[in-house]
């Protein structure tokens, strides 16, 4: 390769090398910025003594006294919740609620009313419960995001149980589906 070959080969390289460079560079200014801001708005958060992670998030909530607390008596009533012992409770997490307009079958009817009458000891904690004031269910919110909250899924069931309750009372039964 000769000497001008050499230069255009060279200019070629500087030119690509400078093209890698500039994007190189805007997204590490770019982030830089982006650093100082949040840190930024870190520190405003802090500042109005709220928390930051989920080490201090554990030290900035209240305590509540026992007796006053109602997750303490949701807890409990989620200790109560019971399945249906055979192949129903399958049945019961896949249950469908029937429009307005489509009555619940005669044996779907019977089996919800079980469930409902097997968990009658939580729903009535759960109404209780709905007397106190303050909540806060035990929880380590140290790993921040990853925090586990078992207690979700629970709220949930109740609430499924309270529901089937609420279309007992609301549906005919039906031997057609």
């Amino acid at each position: 390769m000769n000497t001008k070959g050499r230069r255009i080969a060279v200019r070629i390289v500087l030119i690509v090398l400078f093209l890698i460079a500039i994007p190189a560079v805007w997204f590490l200014i770019w982030r830089i910025r982006l650093a100082n801001e949040v840190n930024r708005h870190l520190a405003d958060i802090r500042a109005a003594g709220l928390p930051t992670s989920g080490a201090e998030l554990n030290y900035y909530f209240i305590s509540i006294a026992n007796g006053e607390n109602a997750a303490l008596v949701m807890t409990q009533a989620f200790a109560l919740i019971c399945d249906l012992p055979d192949n129903r409770s399958n049945e019961i997490a896949q249950f469908k609620i029937p429009t307005r307009l489509h009555q619940i079958a005669a044996e779907e009817f019977a089996m919800l009313a079980e469930y409902v009458a097997l968990n009658s000891n939580a729903v009535t904690l759960v109404d209780s419960a709905l007397h106190l004031k303050k909540s806060r269910y035990p929880a380590d919110y140290s790993l921040g995001i990853e925090s586990p909250l078992p207690h979700l899924a629970l709220v949930r069931k109740i609430g499924q149980v309270e529901e089937f309750a609420g279309v007992l009372g609301r549906h005919d039964v039906s031997e057609e589906k």
